[in-house]
């Protein structure tokens, strides 16, 4: 069984680590809400994750509330449909003796408590790092892999930081250009490819 941590920072550890955003990099959750909404309001045509260009759904439905979606993810109906992103699980099973792994989420107590129930129900044997802000996270050497450019850290410039986008162009990973030590991928194969990569290069 894994274990959760409520912690705001991290101390470094000296084997390679992937610190992994959990939501939108990690679970289905996005096309798991998009349902929920196409199903609540009856959206036709229905909405899929590649209509989705805000952090709030507005963009697939425009009258739902911050804290609606808030509401959705801690529902039982949410839960009941999610699921961990099958490149992902292929790309832990054939690194996990390689690097380690850590998994961050802010969320509430609740969700994170599900969430570590999902990780063990398939598998996943990887400490869960509740934060509270992550301005307060101190990111160390290692991976860093999320689908938010605002939660990177460009401070550290020895940290390796993968934007994960799914495919999609969304007003929370649009790019600057010229970050030092930062990586575009559209999905966790294409991460295996960049860490092959720089691991050709070293």
């Amino acid at each position: 069984m894994g274990k959760n941590k409520e912690i705001k920072g991290t101390k470094e550890k000296l084997k390679e680590t992937f610190y992994v955003d959990i939501d939108g990099v990690i679970i289905n959750d996005i096309d798991v809400v998009i349902d929920i909404l196409n199903e609540r309001y009856k959206i036709a045509p229905k909405k899929t994750i590649t209509d989705l260009k805000d952090w709030e759904y507005k963009s697939i439905y425009n009258r739902v509330s911050r804290q609606e979606i808030v509401d959705i993810y801690q529902s039982d109906e949410f839960f009941d449909k999610l699921e961990v992103n099958n490149d992902f699980l292929n790309f832990y099973r054939d690194n996990k003796d390689i690097y380690n792994f850590v998994c961050i989420t802010m969320s509430s107590v609740e969700n994170c408590k599900r969430k570590r129930e999902l990780f063990d129900k398939f598998g996943l044997d990887i400490e869960i790092i509740r934060v509270t802000n992550w301005k307060n996270t101190l990111w160390l050497n290692g991976i860093q892999v999320d689908d938010n450019y605002k939660n990177f850290n460009f401070g550290n410039k020895k940290l390796m930081k993968i934007l994960l986008t799914n495919g999609i162009n969304t007003d929370y990973n649009f790019t600057h250009g010229g970050e030092e030590n930062f990586y575009i991928a559209n999905c966790w194969n294409d991460i295996k490819d960049i860490m092959q990569w720089r691991d050709y290069l070293r």
